[in-house]
C-alpha cells in the first residue's frame, strides 16, 4: 500500500486550530485568498472524520505565517502522519484525509523547530 505524508498544526488532544475552541484568535487564521475554504481550494467531499494538513512543513509555514509564534505559545505543535494514498483528498494549498482510514501519527514536533 502507497502512502502519503501529511504535516498539521493540532493541539495535544489532537485538534487543529479551526476545530480546538480555546485558539486564540480564529479570526486571523479564517478563510482568505492565502487560507481558502476546503471546497474553494478544490477539496469537493468533506466529511466529519477528515482531517486537514499540508503535504510540507513549507506549506504549513505559508499557510499558518504570522500565526505560527501565536499557535507556539498556546501549546500547539506540529504533527506528522502517514496517511495511505486513497485515503487523501488534495487541494491546490491543503490535503484532507480521512483519519478513520488507518491514517497514524509517526512525528511530532514543537513549532519552535521550524519558525527559522
Amino acid at each position: 500500500m502507497s502512502h502519503f505524508f501529511v504535516y498539521r498544526v493540532e493541539s495535544r488532544n489532537g485538534l487543529g486550530p479551526y476545530r480546538d475552541e480555546t485558539t486564540f484568535d480564529y479570526d486571523y487564521i479564517c478563510q482568505s485568498k492565502n487560507r481558502p475554504s476546503p471546497w474553494d481550494d478544490g477539496i469537493e467531499q468533506v466529511r466529519e472524520n477528515d482531517l486537514f494538513g499540508f503535504p510540507s512543513i513549507g506549506k504549513l509555514k505559508r499557510w499558518f505565517s504570522k500565526s505560527l509564534p501565536l499557535l507556539a505559545k498556546d501549546g500547539y505543535r506540529i504533527s506528522g502522519y502517514k496517511v495511505p494514498v486513497v485515503a487523501v483528498k488534495r487541494g491546490k494549498k491543503q490535503v484532507a484525509f480521512d483519519s478513520l482510514a488507518g491514517a497514524h501519527r509517526i512525528k511530532v514536533l514543537p513549532i519552535s523547530q521550524v519558525l527559522s
